[in-house]
Order: structure tokens, then sequence, then C-alpha cells
């Protein structure tokens, strides 16, 4: 289902966005058609010929004539604003030779693509599997003593060395926890590293994160005399997959789960697009993750402040929060209004220390609360009805916009808490607002 706020979701860039609101007029197009598997039409360009726009209403991916690098290309994203706002343009017809041509074509890759995961999934060579399952464990073995060795060594010389403040230092222990293939230790790695140059008290915060990440190594080497979710738990974190075929295949949790926010993050040439939801019945919150190499662009075709009835495939773990959803992702609608206050910052806290006490290893936990921001000398903080606040972690913008739409008044949220900071996803102001932003790490 299109809706202004999904088109405006697929936008790659704020120009393009720009440019697509400029050229979503009727004047601008010609042959505008539909039928119940695309939209099409031909826009006027700079050229002698126009361009052939098409968007697949399934996945909602596109194709145009022009010769935009970027996807969607104004055109597409335009043909779509159009449609959404006018409809009644659109007359449904047969397809034209060149939509109905790329129709085709997508079916045929999408068929090959059907059988290629088929193969991808049957019954492999079990004694072949176990030897290289056997040769993976050996090397993340040789990376989580490595690493075991050079946390002790670190805090055996204490946090004052230089070699801590240099970047180099944990690009190179990284490095070879990739060489491992413990990619969750590099990750680990990488965010202790980053710490003396984003953090006013890293000293502290970095030796809270080796004593986690030591608990982790400590509980990995012990495994085996686990119980299954608290081993797969740990075995993740450390750098193992799980096959989504046998998530897809477990028991999924059925309810009415609400948008509550969505965020993109991009590190080199890797864009992270993480959606948050909150069960209605279950009361249960998950994650939603996307990995799309640049300049691709994950194809999301919900919004925050929408709902969607649906399964969720969780994966294993202790308390688990990551989920899949089956394919085709269905059709989302608009949320109705809060009927409830939400929770109070007590409840989160008390929460959130639950979650902690089963999986220490957990660094953010969703939640909805009415709050506002306050002001103390050049702290932000959230307040909650009962005149509990927390710190905010908060960037320039969002501070105006927030504090706009409170108009100093609580109001509705979605947020993350991390432990330490609280940060805003999306705010109610007679509609839900997305209160995040693109950005780089």
């Amino acid at each position: 289902m299109l809706t202004p706020d999904t088109v405006t979701s697929l936008a790659p860039d704020a120009a393009s966005y720009k440019a697509a609101k400029g050229l979503a007029t009727p004047r601008k197009w010609q042959e505008l058609g539909k039928n119940e598997h695309a939209l099409w039409g031909l826009a006027a360009g700079s050229g002698k010929n126009p361009y052939q726009t098409r968007v697949a209403l399934d996945d909602f991916a596109t194709k145009c004539s022009c010769p935009s690098r970027k996807f969607p290309c104004k055109h597409a994203l335009a043909l779509m604003f159009l449609y959404v706002e006018q409809e009644e343009l659109f007359e449904a017809s047969d397809p034209p030779e060149w939509v109905s041509e790329w129709l085709e074509k997508r079916s045929v890759r999408q068929e090959k693509a059907a059988a290629k995961a088929q193969t991808a999934h049957a019954p492999k060579d079990t004694q072949a599997a176990a030897k290289r399952k056997e040769k993976r464990s050996g090397r993340i073995d040789e990376g989580v003593t490595m690493l075991q060795e050079v946390l002790e060594d670190m805090l055996r010389h204490g946090l004052a060395q230089d070699e801590l403040r240099n970047p180099e230092t944990w690009n190179n222990l990284e490095r070879r926890l990739i060489d491992c293939q413990a990619g969750g230790l590099a990750a680990a790695v990488r965010m202790i590293g980053e710490l003396p140059f984003h953090h006013p008290h890293w000293e502290e915060a970095m030796l809270r994160q080796m004593g986690n990440l030591g608990l982790l190594l400590h509980t990995y080497t012990h495994r085996d005399a686990l119980n299954p979710d608290l081993k797969s738990e740990v075995e993740q974190r450390v750098g193992w997959n799980v096959d989504k075929t046998d998530i897809l295949a477990g028991e999924g949790v059925q309810d009415l789960w609400f948008i509550g926010g969505q965020e993109r993050v991009t590190r080199e040439n890797l864009l992270r697009s993480s959606t948050w939801l909150f069960g209605t019945r279950s009361g249960r919150h998950a994650t939603l993750l996307q990995f799309t190499q640049l300049p691709a662009r994950p194809k999301e075709t919900w919004t925050v402040g929408q709902q969607l009835e649906t399964q969720l495939f969780f994966y294993p773990g202790v308390l688990p929060d990551r989920a899949l959803t089956l394919a085709p992702l269905p059709a989302a609608s608009p949320a109705p209004p809060p009927s409830d206050q939400g929770g109070s910052i007590e409840d989160m806290l008390s929460d959130f220390a639950s979650i902690l006490a089963q999986n220490p290893w957990r660094k953010r936990m969703p939640y909805r609360i009415v709050l506002q921001p306050v002001f103390q000398g050049n702290q932000e903080y959230l307040m909650d009805l009962n005149g509990k606040a927390l710190p905010w972690k908060s960037r320039k913008m969002q501070v105006d916009q927030l504090t706009c739409i409170c108009g100093g008044h609580p109001v509705p949220m979605c947020v993350l808490w991390n432990g330490a900071e609280l940060e805003v996803l999306s705010a109610f102001a007679g509609s839900w607002i997305s209160l995040t932003r693109e950005r780089s790490e």
C-alpha cells in the first residue's frame, strides 16, 4: 500500500525528494497507467524523448530510462507521489510493451532467485559441513584466546597508557579478529576503540565495556555447559550466524505490531536500516535489521506510526528481540492515536534491569512512554509525568523539533534506553513524527 510516508522513506536523499515533489504534477506526465502489478508513465525530460518510468507494486522496485544513478530516481518517486495524491489520473489498462517486458524479466529473475535459494537450503554434505564448522570453530577459539590475553594485558598496565588512545591499536585488533572469523568480537572492539574520541568519560565507559566483553569471552569458553538459549546468544555475539531458514521454520509471534521508530546508519559502504516494533497484544518489542551495500538503498514499505498484523520470527537467544518477517511483506495501515499514557521512567528502568539480569550483553531497549524535554544548564533531559528525568542523547535539530512538538507539554514518544541516555525515535503530535536522521559512524 503506497502512502506519502512510504514514498518519502524510499527517497535516497533530500535532493531527490525535493525534485520528485516538483515533478509530481499531471502536466509533467503522459500515458499514465496502472494494473495490479505496476504503475507507469512517460515523464517529460530535458531530451527529445520522454523518460519511460515504471514502478512494481509488490516491492516498489523501479526502472526509468533517465540517466540518473540514484535508485529510485526522481521520476519514479514523482510517479508514486502522483499516484497517492491523484490516483484517478492512472487509467487501468494493459501495460505497454516497455512495461510488460520489464515485468516479465522481473518475474524470470525472481523465479531464478527462488530456485537458487531452494538449492542453497537443500540438504548438504553433512560431513563436509561438519569439517567447515570445526575449522571455523578453531579460528574463532584462536581469536577468543588472543583477545582475552590482550584485554588482560591492557588492564594490567592501566587505562592511562597512550596506546589506548591510538586508533591504530584498535584497528589492528579488529582486523585480527576479522581474520579469525569473529565478526561480533571485532564490532565490540571497534566500539571500545571509538570511546576516547566521543565519550566525555571514556575511561569509565571503556572499563565497563571491557568488563562486559571479558564476561562474554569467559562465557564462550564454557558454552557447552550453557542452556541452549544462552549458548546461542553467546555464540551470535562472538560471531556465529544463525540460518534464517531455521528461524522462519520456527514458531512465530502473531500480533498487531506498531512501528515506533526507524533509523539508517552508514559505515564505509554498508547501510544498516533498523525498524523497531511494539506488539500491542503480546507486549513484546522487536527489531528488524536490513543491511544494504551502497549505493543501493533498502526497500522499506512501512513508516513510523503505522501498524500491521503479522507474524514475527525471533532469533534464538535470551529474551530475543531481533526478528524476521515472512515474504512478501504485509501491508501496514495508520495506527490510531495512543489511548493510554504509556509507562513511566521507573517502570522502564525496572524492565531494563530485569533484561540485564538475564542478558548482560543487551545494549538498548525500546520503550513507549510519555515525556517532555526539560533543560538544566547545557544538559537536556526528558521528564515523565511523575517528575522523574533522565539524560537525553540529542542533536541540535532534534532538540528544536521536539521542543516545538511538545510546546511545553508531555507527549507520547518511542525511545531507546541504553542504560545512560535516552534516544528519541518518534513523537506523537496528532500523528507520529520520526525524529531520527540518516547518519554515519
